[in-house]
């Protein structure tokens, strides 16, 4: 079966955890203080059509926080040493990496770190 080797990790995670492990599902890392739990993400389907084509464990890391821009909150170094016309001051620095970015790779790390 296609989600038996897929697994998930959601970041921050319900209620303040720092990440959420376990099998791919419907369902899998919503708040489960709501009564709905028919609730997924693009990453079902992504991850489905990675284990029907691998016979090894998928880590999928889903980062996501309303309300943030690739522009800026997400910024990585690669788009501070060139012109960035999505990047225009005072909203965005040009020569600054996004703040939300840095925590992402740490959190990826974090987690990579354990194996």
């Amino acid at each position: 079966k296609a989600g038996d080797h897929t697994r998930a990790s959601k970041i921050p995670g319900v209620s303040g955890v720092d990440y959420l492990a376990g099998d791919l599902t419907v369902g899998f890392g919503h708040d489960n203080r709501m009564d709905n739990n028919n609730l997924f993400g693009p990453e079902l389907g992504f991850g489905f059509e990675l284990g029907a084509h691998k016979d090894e464990t998928i880590l999928i890391i889903k980062m996501a926080w309303g309300g943030k821009s690739l522009a800026v909150d997400f910024r990585p170094p690669s788009s501070t040493r060139f012109f960035d016309p999505y990047c225009q001051p005072p909203i965005c620095e040009p020569k600054v990496t996004g703040h939300f970015y840095n925590i992402m790779v740490r959190t990826v790390s974090k987690i990579l770190k354990h194996g």
